[in-house]
């Protein structure tokens, strides 16, 4: 049986691209795949993305101390 683990990516998006696209693991790169961008670029693409999400988004998440307690 198989098991998969999924975890938070702690490192920058390009040492996690790397290590995603690390050929010892993908059997030479066999099980990369990829759509509208190359593994070579998609650390940027990811980076160009986020930025561009964070400036032209008209949806602003506001936070405040609602109070509530735990019993």
């Amino acid at each position: 049986m198989a098991v998969t683990k999924i975890h938070a990516i702690t490192a920058t998006v390009d040492k996690a691209v790397a290590y995603i696209c690390n050929p010892d693991k993908t059997d030479g790169s066999i099980y990369i795949s990829f759509y509208a961008c190359a593994p070579e670029t998609a650390a940027i693409d990811f980076k160009y993305t986020l930025d561009h999400c964070r400036e032209n988004s008209p949806n602003k998440v506001l936070s405040s101390d609602t109070g509530f307690r735990s019993r």
